[in-house]
């Protein structure tokens, strides 16, 4: 992915500080979910990876935005945001595993990838 190895190094620590991931070195070591992908949400991996309020309360970064003393977002980005949590909450990692697999076939990318 290119992905330099410092900032990869960084991520698979947080991951393993989140117990998503286990992490072994050595000759026989390496990176394992440590629990089966379709136990995993995505909205547990972004909670976990950013915090619970990784969406933001208020979508114009405001301080003082909550419902008793609203910005102009604040209704469409409560909805929105209860929409997204919804979303992430049902979809889990071996959905989008599946997901990339119906993309490729025989490790090439299928017309639907394609730009």
């Amino acid at each position: 992915t290119g992905i330099p190895k410092p900032y990869l190094s960084k991520i698979i620590g947080r991951l393993v500080s989140a117990e998503l991931v286990i992490s072994r070195r050595g000759n026989r070591g390496g990176i394992w979910l440590a629990r089966p992908a379709a136990e995993i949400t995505l909205l547990e991996i972004a909670e976990k990876m950013d915090g619970e309020d990784f969406l933001g309360r208020c979508l114009l970064g405001e301080e003082y935005c909550s419902d008793s003393r609203a910005c102009p977002t604040h209704a469409f980005w409560k909805k929105e945001r209860a929409q997204i949590r919804k979303k992430l909450a049902a979809t889990r990692l071996s959905d989008v595993i599946a997901f990339d697999d119906t993309r490729l076939v025989a490790g090439k990318p299928t017309q639907e990838t394609l730009p």
